[in-house]
């Protein structure tokens, strides 16, 4: 029973670890826009976009005298080895097909396991469009419009969206564009070795592609000795 609490923590911090989850949070009003990194639900950094914190003024130092360096000489350009290269890569992997191949399956491994696993916690949305134009207020809500509803619609159907909400308004009486947003999204750390794990027989096949690209590289001088 000792040795079962002794390894029982061990067991334990690893789980708590892989389930933990890590993301950001979005914070736009008309004054400031902020990113909030978070793990596991609790802020941990902010990074302020604008208003931009001034930078630190460094005092005058006193003149120092600067020495000429030295020219470099310009460096010969090597024969390039990209051709044989990719040659020797797409024959590993089966020609342009297997190539092809290899990339669409290593998409919709990382889209399955990995991309669609993320959760928008909110996705809110204020917007209210104006400017000083009426004329130009109406074709920037019709473009906007026709943009950010479909995409809405998208993220809602692609990605696990617990709150979400549009909100696109002209208004004629104001002079200047508004935007208040509220988005939160994160991923739970497991999924990454998860994902990591369905990609090991791609990168596996990558590493053997790589390994027949150096033994074909070695081959050639000595095939020109022997010619």
């Amino acid at each position: 029973m000792s040795a079962l609490l002794r390894i029982l923590p061990w067991i334990l911090l690893p789980a708590a670890l892989l389930a933990l989850r890590v993301g950001f949070r979005l914070r736009i009003d008309p004054d400031s826009c902020k990113v909030h990194i978070q793990i596991g639900g609790f802020s941990v950094a902010c990074i302020p976009v604008y208003p931009a914190t001034p930078p630190s003024v460094e005092k005058p130092k006193g003149t120092k005298v600067r020495k000429e360096k030295a020219k470099k000489q310009p460096k010969k350009d090597k024969p390039s080895k990209q051709p044989a290269d990719a040659q020797a890569i797409l024959k590993a992997v089966g020609g342009l097909e297997g190539a092809y191949t290899l990339v669409r399956t290593s998409l919709e491994t990382i889209s399955e396991r990995l991309i669609k696993r993320i959760v928008f916690n909110r996705l809110l949305f204020d917007v209210r469009v104006a400017d000083k134009d009426m004329m130009k207020t109406t074709q920037l809500f019709g473009t906007l419009s026709a943009v950010l509803y479909p995409m809405m619609a998208w993220i809602t159907h692609t990605f696990t969206v617990r709150h979400y909400r549009l909100n696109l308004t002209p208004d004629y009486a104001a002079t200047e564009f508004e935007v208040v947003a509220d988005v939160q999204a994160w991923l739970r750390i497991i999924h990454v070795p998860r994902t990591i794990l369905a990609l090991r027989p791609l990168i596996m096949l990558v590493l053997s592609a790589l390994r027949q690209k150096e033994s074909f590289s070695d081959s050639r001088p000595n095939e020109s000795i022997l010619n």
